[in-house]
């Protein structure tokens, strides 16, 4: 069972993503800001991560930096899910080691479940 991190300052979203991703079978880890997203990644070291980009005490551009540099963790798949479909703001987030984006208006439970079905399977295709 894969283990997902959503790192994500916003309750109700956090807890709609995590209620999707558990019914389809994953483990699935819920941070509220970036340092406690970035303390938790340290610790359990997840098969993927959800992250938002604007949040309190760490940005998700600062934990995308952390991740990147991290031994352990620089392979570990990021998807960006943001307010912002500005093109600055996504080539930021690319920039700073994102693998997919999806904006927060614009996608559905289904299409966040494809895109993480897909990064975990490309993942696990890279480790054999």
């Amino acid at each position: 069972m894969s283990t997902i991190l959503i790192i994500e300052d916003e309750e109700v979203l956090r807890q709609l993503i995590m209620q999707e991703l558990i019914s389809h079978g994953y483990d699935v880890v819920g941070a509220e800001d970036g340092q406690q997203g970035w303390n938790k990644a340290q610790e359990i070291h997840p098969d993927l991560i959800l992250l938002d980009l604007l949040m309190p005490v760490m940005t998700g551009y600062d934990v995308l930096r952390h991740l990147r540099a991290d031994e352990g963790l620089k392979n570990t798949p990021c998807i960006v899910i943001s307010n912002s479909g500005q093109i600055d703001d996504l080539n930021r987030a690319f920039d700073c080691g994102a693998n997919d984006v999806l904006i927060k208006a614009e996608f559905n439970p289904d299409q966040l479940v494809v895109k993480v079905s897909e990064l975990l399977s490309k993942q696990s295709s890279n480790l054999v």
